[in-house]
């Protein structure tokens, strides 16, 4: 992100810049399925197995609200 903000400051070439934004909104997405899918498989997973019906409700609720900021 500090490179992309120097870019700009330097007046850098628009197309330059956006390249630089897609690769850096690439890698974020990137990072978010890979902590979801860690989530998943440990937190969520442990609750599916053991939790209350109200604890995996809220484990449910929490995923479909996260994937809709996801999406987005």
């Amino acid at each position: 992100m500090q490179g992309i903000q120097r870019m700009v400051r330097e007046g850098r070439y628009c197309i330059d810049i956006l390249t630089q934004l897609g690769a850096a909104r690439g890698a974020l997405q990137e990072v978010e399925l890979i902590l979801l899918e860690g989530h998943l498989r440990t937190c969520v997973a442990e609750v599916m197995k053991g939790g209350s019906p109200v604890e995996r409700a809220r484990k449910i609720d929490e995923i479909l609200a996260v994937l809709g900021r996801v999406r987005r």
